[in-house]
């Protein structure tokens, strides 16, 4: 070949040398870009997908952390899917619920009445009623085993999903069987586990937590001797519960009939048995739906700081000897005729 005609060959062939190395080496690097593209993918989205305790996460937490959608155990959830613990409100106003009413004469007439003084709304979820002063035993999952005279005649229950007392509203619970015919009026909710029909409908049943009971001794849950109503409020997930109201009749010396947490974990003491002041010597009449009825919204002589209810007050102090009287008419549903 001439001279003249080397140098462009071997210059071809020099260009084509170099765009093959070239092209490996973009090849080379391209695999590795795309290998580390893939372990970052997987790495996001398994961080993205779960988390195994603590932490946040954007779909689920095995335990403890705070997530959007579901949590087993702890932390706190929006929507749980998983079967969790649902929080609520136990928070209150300075206008509490009340017990305004007991109808405890007359067993097919007994009952137990609400009052919401307020001027909003009150959701029920969480509120729960009691005739055992073992109830507190609920937020720490001890089982039911009130000590009681009769089996059946004890309960503790809470408000069906949804309920509601509006502001200025009474409610009534029916804890017998004769409520429509004695009293000529229907119940908002009842206790005793069975089917109430009033005035051809059915009336919401109370419900009873696993470690509760809605009673089975319609007409003797209210005893005439002595006896003890108390609602309040659980948020589900404490370990404590938030005492509402508290009202104790005749007199009542069996030791699981008043209230005294003091020495219980998480509690303020509690007004001692012995200083309790409620109403005494009740002869209440054969053939009469009598009871008790709070007189007003004051809850006379009550420590306002450092107890144990919804608004921080003492509700084992309240004189129902002053706030409450006996009748022999009862009022359900509607404003005491206080004399």
């Amino acid at each position: 070949m001439a001279e003249t005609n080397l140098f462009p060959y071997v210059r071809s062939k020099l260009m084509r040398t170099i765009q093959l190395l070239t092209t490996s080496f973009c090849v080379v690097a391209l695999a590795a870009a795309c290998g580390d593209a893939d372990e970052t993918s997987t790495s996001s989205t398994t961080q993205s997908s779960s988390s195994g305790m603590g932490g946040s996460s954007s779909s689920s937490t095995a335990m403890g952390g705070s997530s959007s959608s579901s949590t087993a155990m702890g932390g706190a959830t929006s929507s749980s899917t998983g079967g969790g613990p649902v929080m609520v409100d136990c928070t209150a106003g300075a206008d509490h619920l009340l017990i305004s009413e007991v109808g405890i004469a007359s067993t097919p007439h007994e009952f137990l009445e609400i009052w919401n003084p307020g001027t909003d709304d009150v959701k029920l979820d969480g509120y729960y009623v009691s005739d055992n002063s073992t109830y507190h035993g609920l937020a720490t999952g001890a089982p039911w085993e009130p000590i009681e005279s009769v089996q059946g005649s004890d309960f503790l229950a809470h408000f069906p999903a949804g309920a509601v007392i509006k502001a200025g509203a009474y409610i009534t619970i029916a804890a017998g069987t004769g409520f429509e015919t004695g009293l000529m009026t229907c119940p908002d909710y009842a206790l005793g586990g069975q089917a109430l029909m009033c005035n051809n409908r059915a009336v919401p049943a109370m419900v009873a937590p696993p470690n509760g009971s809605v009673g089975s001794q319609l007409g003797g849950m209210f005893s005439n001797s002595g006896e003890m109503a108390i609602l309040f409020c659980w948020d589900g997930v404490s370990t404590t519960v938030k005492d509402v109201d508290y009202v104790h009749w005749n007199d009542p010396d069996k030791a699981q009939v008043l209230v005294d947490k003091s020495g219980v974990a998480g509690y303020q003491a509690d007004t001692a048995k012995q200083n309790q002041q409620y109403l005494q010597k009740l002869k209440f009449k054969m053939g009469e739906a009598g009871g008790i009825e709070r007189c007003g919204t004051g809850e006379t002589s009550e420590t306002a700081m450092g107890g144990n209810g919804i608004t921080g007050h003492d509700e084992t102090s309240e004189d129902t000897s002053q706030s409450f009287q006996e009748f022999s008419t009862a009022t359900p549903g509607a404003m005491n005729d206080c004399k």
